[in-house]
């Protein structure tokens, strides 16, 4: 059907309800509110929520896919591409929040899980073939498994949805910069760090105990608030 002028704004508060009530607990009356709109105009859109939950779900893998391709095929370095593809994963994450998370929390525990596995399978096909060529032409260590690189470098980015406030002390660039170096901290033969990365990866180290730090103050906040939602119940 067409798609009135709106359309993107609908899909944008339904990726927003999505995120903050969950797929299963939101309401096409929740998405209407968010726009002002009435439950039954949101019907000149779509037929069913499901048609909502597709149209969120398919901008991130869609922008990631296409332009992790493009990368890919680049002229630049392993190095150069594993990071321009950590600052894209991230980026998509920072640009479209509340699309990233609810693809990321939402997806596997739907009907449409299998639609959309095979949109996975070719980013970390991609991903893994950067990897590979990265070991190949002796940027990265020969002991390094290609797969195992792909979804550890995928899996610290999709993790940001969990815990990482990008509004927060830690902005986006900080962020970026340090999980690369993490990444390629661990994966590239020694010599190919330079005084420059050394000086780099000595700063994530300092950076990372700070991130862990958080992540231990988050939790016990956690612990406390759901103690006393329990006192209150």
């Amino acid at each position: 059907m067409a798609r009135p002028n709106r359309w993107d704004d609908v899909v944008a508060s339904a990726a927003k309800v999505f995120r903050q009530r969950g797929f299963a607990q939101a309401t096409l009356e929740e998405i209407a509110d968010n726009l002002g709109m009435l439950k039954g105009s949101l019907y000149n859109y779509i037929s069913t929520k499901e048609d909502l939950l597709t149209a969120v779900i398919r901008i991130p893998t869609e922008r990631i896919v296409r332009e992790s391709g493009v990368i890919a095929e680049s002229d630049q370095t392993s190095e150069q591409k594993v990071r321009a593809l950590i600052a894209l994963h991230i980026r998509v994450i920072i640009d479209i929040y509340d699309f990233a998370a609810v693809y990321l929390h939402e997806i596997a525990m739907s009907n449409l899980a299998e639609d959309w596995h095979e949109r996975d399978r070719e980013y970390i096909r991609l991903v893994e073939g950067v990897m590979a060529a990265a070991v190949a032409d002796g940027t990265f260590r020969s002991t390094v498994h290609p797969h195992v690189a792909a979804m550890t470098m995928i899996g610290a980015c999709n993790w940001l949805t969990k815990w990482w406030n990008p509004e927060g002390p830690i902005g986006g660039d900080d962020m970026i910069a340090q999980i690369s170096d993490i990444v390629l901290g661990g994966l590239c033969v020694p010599s190919r760090l330079g005084a420059e990365d050394a000086k780099r990866l000595e700063d994530c180290e300092r950076e990372n105990a700070m991130l862990k730090r958080l992540l231990a103050d988050a939790e016990l906040e956690k612990a406390a608030l759901k103690e006393i939602a329990r006192n209150h119940s």
